[in-house]
């Protein structure tokens, strides 16, 4: 045996075994501990928030490379931040502001600077969900964002190459899913029209003009923001 193996055995001993279930139906998960005495399991029992936060603090003494979730000043855009291992969901947004935006050649559209209406961005682990509001702070009621490669539910991210943030901060993350979304190419309209008129005829004007996207065309989404901070 080798040093780690003569260790373990010598100074541990299982005391708990976890348990994973996946319902077939629904799909959702239940985890259940049972305690191991004299090297039999004991009966079930759900595993709660205190087993769990030991066993992390557990693993983070013995891993320096493990996730331990956001750090930094909080923005004042930040709306809500739920970060740890394996899960990530933020949501920020940012007033009415100009914005370069690309596109491809199949959009009949040339690149350049242009007011958008108020956005509100929402992360969930890998997927980027962006929505648009009146005014300068998200209220109730959202509206569809009004772009191509976005629909009410996600974003098609398409040929940004962005680096990942080595450090977990607010604004890092927060740059990286903004380069993401403005570094990629708006190429097609994804779902039903996100504008009650012709979105292409819209941002070439708003760009030629450098007048600001009129709320007037924005499409009520069924997401609130309500639903969104649940």
């Amino acid at each position: 045996m080798n040093k780690l193996t003569e260790t373990l055995t010598d100074s541990f001993v299982p005391f708990m075994a976890l348990v994973a279930y996946k319902s077939t139906v629904s799909g959702q998960f239940y985890i259940g501990q049972r305690k191991i005495r004299n090297g039999k399991m004991c009966a079930e029992s759900p595993l709660t928030t205190k087993c769990i936060s030991e066993i992390m603090n557990a693993i983070s003494v013995n891993n320096d490379e493990l996730d331990h979730g956001v750090k930094g000043v909080i923005p004042p855009n930040v709306l809500y931040c739920d970060i740890s291992i394996g899960k990530t969901r933020l949501i920020w947004y940012h007033p009415p502001e100009k914005r370069f935006l690309h596109f491809s050649k199949q959009a009949g559209i040339e690149d350049g600077e242009m007011w958008v209406p108020g956005l509100l961005y929402a992360v969930y682990n890998d997927r980027l969900q962006v929505l648009a509001f009146k005014g300068n702070r998200p209220r109730d009621v959202l509206y569809l964002a009004p772009f191509m490669n976005v629909d009410e539910s996600h974003v098609c991210l398409g040929n940004a190459k962005v680096e990942k943030p080595v450090d977990n901060s607010f604004t890092t993350i927060i740059d990286y899913w903004e380069k993401m979304f403005w570094g990629s190419d708006f190429s097609h309209i994804l779902g039903p029209n996100p504008v009650k008129g012709n979105l292409a005829i819209i941002t070439k004007k708003c760009m030629a003009t450098g007048q600001r996207f009129p709320n007037d065309e924005l499409v009520r989404a069924k997401t609130t923001l309500k639903s969104l901070l649940k």
